[in-house]
């Protein structure tokens, strides 16, 4: 008996493991990425029971950027937190977008020497990645802009200009795991469609994670620019800002 595939435990099945489990399944699930699998009752109740960390300080703690809060080097309001939506990253070449940031930044919230901090979610890089590995179900997006992506986040790009912004930070796979996992219970205890569950979950979790790096810093701004009509919804409720034009 089938209880989960490579996307989702199956609704019904997801009280009979622990989240332990369910972590496990989705490290696999992801270390196998494009490979579409279907897993067994007794394959996941076989995972490991991997112990989960919810100590969120300690996720979206930037040492660099607490210790120069610290010493007064910069103030709570200057801080920008940026991120990506994909459907942004397989439209626009990323390195040009961000290069124009800091001034974009500047005319919206009138910051003149605004810190800005780049977060890669970890979802939108599978996001990114699996649009890479499966580029044939995508006949519309620019490989190029996609491969410019990811090695922007791996500061691995040499046509960069790296005064646009101040730090890239890569979210920790286990953090996105554990957010994805809160917000799979959510959307369907909220009796959610399964039907294009997927990517809805993957939105609401990033934008959870977003808010809590946002959060930790109180006065900080956060910009997620995405062209999810749904999401930028999400992103007005919230007081993120999804469109610098």
């Amino acid at each position: 008996m089938y209880v989960a595939n490579s996307i989702m435990i199956y609704p019904q099945y997801r009280r009979c493991f622990t989240d332990g489990q369910i972590q496990s399944w989705r490290i696999d699930s992801l270390t196998n990425l494009g490979i579409y699998k279907k897993y067994s009752f007794e394959q996941i109740d076989n995972f490991m029971d991997v112990e989960i960390d919810n100590n969120l300080s300690k996720m979206v703690q930037l040492n660099f950027i607490k210790e120069q809060l610290v010493f007064g080097n910069v103030l709570p309001n200057q801080i920008v937190f940026v991120s990506v939506d994909s459907n942004i990253v397989c439209k626009y070449n990323i390195l040009d977008e961000i290069s124009k940031i800091r001034d974009s930044v500047k005319t919206k919230f009138y910051i003149e020497n605004a810190k800005i901090i780049f977060i890669d979610t970890f979802i939108s890089r599978i996001e990114n990645n699996y649009k890479l590995i499966k580029n044939h179900q995508y006949p519309g997006i620019n490989l190029e802009y996609v491969e410019n992506y990811i090695k922007f986040v791996d500061n691995q790009s040499m046509f960069f200009d790296e005064n646009a912004v101040d730090y890239i930070h890569n979210v920790n796979m286990l953090h996105a795991c554990n957010i994805l996992n809160n917000e799979e219970i959510k959307y369907f205890s909220n009796n959610g469609e399964v039907h294009c569950a997927r990517q809805e979950i993957n939105d609401n979790a990033q934008l959870e994670i977003l808010l809590q790096f946002r959060d930790s810093i109180p006065e900080s701004k956060m910009v997620f620019l995405t062209l999810d009509k749904g999401l930028q919804l999400k992103c007005v409720d919230n007081n993120v800002v999804y469109s610098l034009m």
